[in-house]
């Protein structure tokens, strides 16, 4: 072939360049294209419709798997939806992507404690409370994690700096207490509960906690309305009864110790039949004994 003219040489630059640009243009669409999922994800996140949320979710991290935010989001998602297993890997790929973003580790960590993982979720909070140490949750979740592992000192230490940042959170209180009466350090449990129940008398958690305290530091009278209270508000924690029915025991109450001990032969029977004939045979032994 001749020498290629002016004009010529102008057409196949022209042409080369051309033939380029579609090389370029699909990352940046995809990231485009990603970025309207993302935003669609959050608006139908907004308004409750998680499953349709999560599709977009997902077609975001489909086109672009470098999204840590859209993996976040999508870790929310699944949560929300009870797939915590998938939620925890969503949540450590964005954390893989944006290591020093301490709300993706607590995030992981939160499922990893809702999994039972106990060891793994300690040393993401651990990650998370070093990146984010503002962020009352993420103490939260650690003392859960070192209580759990039975580590009560530094689990101690975990709600108390948390409850540095926020003395009045009652979840804080509440979480502090149960290492406190974990160690037998009843008084300072029930002090911290009678607080925390005075600001959220409905929670029948607290009154549950209480009721257990009280009863640990053997004041029998003072437990039984919390035990009461709690049964009320929560009608499932049918293993109440019989701690109910051991301090109307101890307090002499013979005929109310017989009704909750059988309330709660009748409560467990199907899933504890073991549990059920103990609890009748305690009330046998009261009514023999009147």
């Amino acid at each position: 072939t001749g020498p290629v003219g002016g004009r010529g040489l102008a057409a196949i630059l022209a042409a080369m360049i051309l033939s380029a640009i579609p090389l370029v243009l699909p990352d940046t669409a995809r990231a485009d294209e990603a970025a309207v999922h993302y935003r669609l994800a959050l608006q139908l996140q907004r308004r409750g419709r998680l499953p349709e949320a999560l599709r977009e979710a997902e077609q975001a991290v489909a086109l672009r798997d470098d999204y840590a935010a859209a993996h976040k989001l999508r870790g929310t998602l699944l949560r929300k939806l009870g797939k915590l297993a998938e939620a925890a890997g969503a949540f450590e790929r964005a954390r893989t992507l944006q290591p020093q973003d301490g709300e993706a580790w607590l995030l992981e960590g939160a499922v990893l404690l809702r999994l039972r993982r106990n060891e793994e979720a300690l040393a993401r909070l651990r990650k998370a409370t070093e990146l984010s140490p503002e962020r009352t949750d993420g103490w939260q979740n650690l003392g859960v994690a070192l209580r759990r592992l039975r580590r009560y000192e530094e689990a101690e230490a975990a709600y108390r700096r948390g409850l540095g940042l926020q003395p009045d959170s009652v979840d804080l209180m509440a979480g502090l207490a149960v290492v406190l009466r974990r160690v037998r350090r009843y008084g300072e449990a029930i002090t911290l509960l009678e607080k925390a129940v005075a600001a959220a008398p409905r929670r029948a958690d607290l009154r549950r906690n209480l009721a257990i305290a009280l009863r640990g530091a053997q004041r029998w009278p003072d437990a039984i309305p919390h035990y009461r209270e709690a049964l009320r508000l929560d009608p499932s924690m049918v293993e109440l009864w019989f701690d109910l029915a051991a301090c109307h025991e101890q307090v002499g109450d013979i005929d109310a110790a017989i009704v909750a001990y059988r309330k709660y032969a009748e409560a467990i029977a199907r899933r504890d039949p073991e549990g059920a004939r103990r609890a009748r045979e305690a009330a046998e032994r009261l009514g023999r004994g009147r």
